[in-house]
């Protein structure tokens, strides 16, 4: 989000609005972040979430695994 800000008659805030938008990844770790800005404050370098397309149409359980560990 980008908002503008005016302090000609005390500090004023715009309308929030979207900067960037898509799917990008999320927050990483407690003091990471997921993206860079350029020096110049002009660019944004982020991760895109990659489309993962899924063809499975079976899911196989396997009950007693720990069993068949031991034999």
């Amino acid at each position: 989000m980008v908002v503008s800000i005016s302090d000609t008659n005390g500090l004023q805030a715009g309308i929030p609005e979207i900067l960037i938008s898509g799917k990008y990844r999320g927050w990483v770790g407690l003091w990471g972040r997921n993206y860079d800005i350029s020096p110049d404050g002009s660019k944004f370098l982020m991760i895109e979430e990659e489309e993962i397309e899924s063809t499975a149409t079976q899911i196989n359980i396997i009950l007693n695994w720990s069993q068949t560990l031991k034999d």
